[in-house]
């Protein structure tokens, strides 16, 4: 993925963040479907729309997003983990908020990330990662471990081990910054010295 999407992609999420007011983990997804008027479907409860629409194919995956003339629908597969269920809601809310679906369009991928995947399926897992797992917040927390960052995110031990092994490269690459210019790498942006004061009472009541 080039950096300028993993950009937009992170930066789409503070805005996220700052937009609801999200102020301590694991992040209510579900609660920002409901403020963004997105319909939030699982494929039992929604079995005649997903009939009615043609897209029965799709329920192999974990979950996907229809958008009907304005409405936007996410669909999810209830038969999986709670924890991977936030994920695939995640990964749907970031082809919304990234703007891959159009109107009368729908997603066809949801499932663990693979190293070959489209450079939209990748802008919406590091969405849906950054949304779960925001990286300052972790920083904050001094939460390292993939044990400790899928117990506050309430994400799956393997989406927490991939969460950890970034944070790894964050932590060195701050030690890099501290030696040359005697500063942290994290906060530098306004939009994340914001999230990061918004979640500022959480991350001082449970840091590590």
């Amino acid at each position: 993925m080039e950096y300028q999407q993993y950009q937009k992609a992170r930066d789409k999420v503070w805005e996220l963040l700052l937009k609801h007011g999200c102020r301590e983990l694991p992040i209510q997804v579900s609660q920002i479907c409901k403020k963004e008027k997105i319909t939030l479907l699982s494929y039992g409860r929604a079995a005649p729309v997903i009939a009615a629409l043609g897209l029965e194919a799709h329920c192999e995956n974990d979950g996907f997003t229809a958008v009907v003339e304005t409405r936007p629908l996410i669909f999810y597969n209830e038969r999986c983990t709670v924890q991977r269920q936030r994920f695939t809601v995640a990964h749907e809310l970031g082809h919304l908020f990234l703007g891959h679906v159009s109107r009368g369009a729908f997603t066809i991928q949801n499932r663990e990330p693979e190293p070959d995947d489209q450079p939209a399926e990748q802008e919406a897992n590091v969405f849906a990662a950054r949304l779960l797992a925001p990286a300052c917040v972790l920083w904050g927390m001094h939460a390292r471990s993939p044990e400790d960052i899928a117990r506050l995110c309430d994400i799956s031990r393997q989406s927490a081990a991939f969460r950890a092994r970034r944070m790894e490269l964050l932590y060195r690459r701050e030690q890099v910054f501290l030696q040359r210019f005697h500063s942290s790498c994290f906060l530098r942006s306004s939009l994340e010295r914001q999230v990061y004061e918004q979640f500022l009472d959480f991350i001082r009541a449970g840091a590590l």
